[in-house]
């Protein structure tokens, strides 16, 4: 059974009239199709962009079948494209924030997210930061990136913009030192979401 999900309303597709900056004017009303029924549907704050040729991005985590996933729906003038942008090997590690979206000079898309880690005994969370990246405009993932180093701490909470010249920069909170420590850490990542550079 699915349950139409309004995941922004109307998709908050407010266009500005042509010639008219300061005038807006709400766009079609679209729901987006997801598994699951009343209470059982467990969902994240969806992450909303605008691709170059006017089509919307929409990318949320959702829990199905006691598993989280992550989403992309491209939303066209031909109909809602959705695709899960998780591997099977890798569940998303919870649903407390938004995944990352933001979208290249090329037309890249690209998603950041956190994985589920092992927890060693004495470590409350424990997560991988991962970047997903698609050059078919959201249609198809390649494995994604792990951006974070191997310690067993939770990686989150994080930020994700892309510079003009297609440099990815990714931010993130981390407890790196150990106990309440938390701090920001940020990295640069090129070559179309290939190349990562150490964080600082």
């Amino acid at each position: 059974m699915h349950t139409n999900l309004t995941l922004a309303y109307a998709l908050l597709a407010l266009l500005p009239l042509v010639g008219q900056a300061s005038a807006f004017q709400l766009g079609t009303r679209t729901e987006i199709p997801h598994p699951g029924t009343g209470h059982e549907l467990h969902l994240s704050s969806p992450a909303l962009a605008t691709s170059r040729d006017g089509n919307v991005l929409v990318g949320w985590m959702a829990q199905r079948e006691h598993k989280n996933n992550l989403y992309l729906a491209r939303l066209t003038p031909q109909g809602v494209q959705t695709v899960r942008v998780n591997p099977d090997d890798l569940e998303v590690e919870s649903l407390h924030q938004a995944p990352g979206l933001a979208l290249g000079p090329e037309g890249e898309v690209y998603v950041s997210w956190s994985s589920s880690k092992v927890q060693p005994e004495g470590v409350v969370f424990a997560s991988d930061l991962r970047l997903s990246r698609s050059l078919d405009g959201g249609q198809s993932f390649a494995p994604p990136l792990r951006v974070n180093d191997d310690r067993p701490v939770s990686h989150s909470f994080e930020g994700l913009t892309v510079a003009a010249d297609g440099t990815v920069l990714l931010a993130w909170i981390a407890s790196r030192e150990g106990g309440h420590k938390a701090g920001t850490y940020l990295t640069r990542i090129t070559q179309h979401g290939t190349h990562l550079e150490p964080a600082s």
